[in-house]
């Protein structure tokens, strides 16, 4: 079997050392989204920890500039798409250590793709 392989987040770009926890998506209107943590400086558990996220409207082929869904502390994640098409995603997050409180972030496929056009 040799199936298609296509890097989504790659360690030492885009300012993360390594990507880590990545959860996959899909919502109503067929977006995969692709989410995950961005350690910054080391793949360590404690350390600057951002959100991350790539939508594809191509089913998987090409993934856009990623988006930061929380700059950090921030740590283990989880995604949802409800069924009215929101998109869910329960955090831990802080000030200056990413377990100080638990968040849940709710946006919609349209915010997504106004983010992305903004840059």
């Amino acid at each position: 079997m040799n199936p298609i392989r296509t890097d989504i987040f790659i360690g030492g770009r885009d300012g993360c050392h390594t990507f880590r926890i990545p959860v996959l998506a899909k919502t109503a209107s067929e977006a995969i989204l692709a989410f995950c943590e961005g350690r910054r400086n080391s793949p360590d558990d404690a350390g600057q920890i951002a959100l991350l996220l790539r939508r594809s409207s191509d089913e998987g082929k090409t993934w856009p500039r990623r988006l930061v869904l929380q700059e950090g502390p921030a740590a283990y994640s989880d995604l949802v798409v409800t069924g009215e098409g929101d998109i869910l995603c329960l955090f831990e997050c802080g000030e200056t250590r990413y377990h100080e409180r638990i968040a849940l972030a709710r946006f919609s496929l349209e915010d997504l793709r106004q983010e992305q056009k903004k840059k």
